[in-house]
């Protein structure tokens, strides 16, 4: 009796197919009685019982793994006459895993669970450059500007397609929105009809139009040769922009005083973007006669690498490359000033830039009103320290793009691996040749 009843409680077993079909009924997949099982219970011992410990912070993401493994209906396979039963492959669990449980994350080539840090990264602002905020009334580049093309530039070292890049979908994991800087009042900016403000503006559109009409410039990745004017223009086109930089400062009013000094470089351990064509040429060839440039180089080298590796812990492996304006490179950006990590051109013992006269654009307009205790990336006031940029002109920034077209070359977003980038692939790390001898003492710049 008791076995009887015994059997009764036990569920019915599984029409077999050739009955379902002549019964015309639907066809199902389900295994027999004690296959779900078995493969589960494989798939979570593969995962859970790794030749690691389970500390205090993967214990939790352990279980959650488990948890994930018990709720997926994961495909088991059927057993047939004269098969073993088979185990599912982990490669196939894992997109999957990952669907359900993104903070888990389970390498073949790393065995063990990678759980990444959570909590230790600020904040910071979605335009995560020197440009400033967005929101401010002078932060935002203008449309079509160099600094705003080069957003849309690569920031994770390699060519895509040609295609353009999705950003991310409102609700995608990686998109929450950051908090911006804190605008400052408006105040009164030189109108563009100034004589002093058309003067600075005119000299740097003539000597840009010079470098721009230079005919080297189409075959100088082939030739790596370049005529004394593309530097003597190039520089003078920089100083021009000093002059406008002075010129802009003084509206600034009293209250207002940049407190940006020779030997402060609290903001130097930022990663610099917006790189040109041209202006990495021109640092190459200012630094490329001193004698620690292989350190410089290999201290470059180090830090693209480290950003790549930061880069890399918040892209799923098989995800496309994100898109440059993604949330998740901002944070990268922002987790590698943690590292303070200082720029590679940067003189420690004095705090000053090695290549102060020929530095990129992006570190000539940033200033900050701020005490420099504000700008590290570990103060309290890091988002919301008060910041001035001045931007180029809209048509100086077409002559810019104009230069890198003609250059055939397009270099990395920031400033160390475009510099790594230009002396390893293009120059070969060799010196860039001048083409007129007899124009090159006052024209390189170095």
């Amino acid at each position: 009796m008791a076995v009887g009843l015994e059997l009764a409680r036990r569920d019915p077993p599984p029409v077999p197919p050739l009955e379902r079909r002549a019964q015309g009924l639907p066809r199902t997949s389900e295994p027999l009685p004690g296959q779900a099982a078995r493969p589960q219970r494989l798939a979570l011992r593969r995962a859970v019982r790794r030749p690691v410990r389970l500390g205090p912070v993967e214990q939790p993401a352990a279980l959650r793994l488990a948890q994930a493994l018990e709720q997926a209906q994961l495909p088991v396979p059927r057993r047939t006459r004269g098969q073993r039963l088979c185990r599912p492959d982990p490669r196939k669990l894992r997109p999957r895993l990952e669907d359900r449980l993104r903070r888990v994350v389970l390498r073949p080539d790393r065995p063990g669970l990678r759980i990444p840090r959570t909590g230790l990264i600020p904040a910071r602002p979605r335009q995560c450059n020197r440009t400033g905020a967005e929101g401010a009334e002078d932060a935002e580049p203008p449309e079509g500007s160099y600094v705003a093309s080069a957003h849309n530039r690569r920031s994770d070292g390699e060519d895509v397609s040609g295609e353009p890049r999705q950003p991310d979908a409102p609700g995608a994991p990686g998109s929450v929105p950051l908090p911006m800087l804190a605008p400052l009042e408006p105040k009164p900016e030189p109108s563009g009809n100034e004589p002093l403000y058309r003067e600075c503006v005119a000299d740097m559109r003539r000597h840009l139009q010079a470098v721009r009409d230079l005919p080297e410039l189409l075959q100088f990745t082939q030739t790596r040769a370049l005529p004394a004017a593309f530097f003597e223009h190039y520089n003078a086109f920089l100083a021009a922009y000093d002059r406008l930089i002075d010129y802009v400062l003084k509206y600034q009013g009293e209250e207002r005083q940049i407190q940006c000094k020779k030997g402060c470089c609290n903001c130097c351990i930022d990663l610099v973007r917006g790189i040109t064509t041209s202006e990495i040429i021109n640092i190459y060839h200012h630094v490329r006669p001193w004698p620690d440039v292989k350190q410089i180089f290999e201290y470059h080298r180090d830090s693209a690498e480290l950003f790549t590796a930061i880069l890399l812990r918040k892209i799923r492996p098989g995800e496309p490359p994100p898109d440059p304006r993604d949330q998740r490179i901002a944070q990268a950006h922002i987790e590698f000033n943690l590292q303070n990590r200082p720029c590679g051109f940067l003189d420690r013992q004095t705090g000053c830039c090695r290549i102060y006269p020929v530095r990129p654009i992006a570190c000539r307009y940033f200033f900050s009103f701020d005490p420099p205790d504000a700008c590290t990336p570990h103060s309290e006031k890091y988002l919301t320290r008060r910041t001035r940029t001045v931007h180029l002109p809209e048509e100086i920034h077409v002559l810019l793009r104009e230069i890198d077209r003609r250059c055939g070359w397009r270099p990395l977003n920031y400033l160390a691996g475009a510099f790594c980038q230009f002396a390893a692939e293009v120059m070969r790390t060799r010196p860039v040749s001048i083409t007129n001898a007899q124009d090159a003492e006052g024209g390189g710049g170095s």
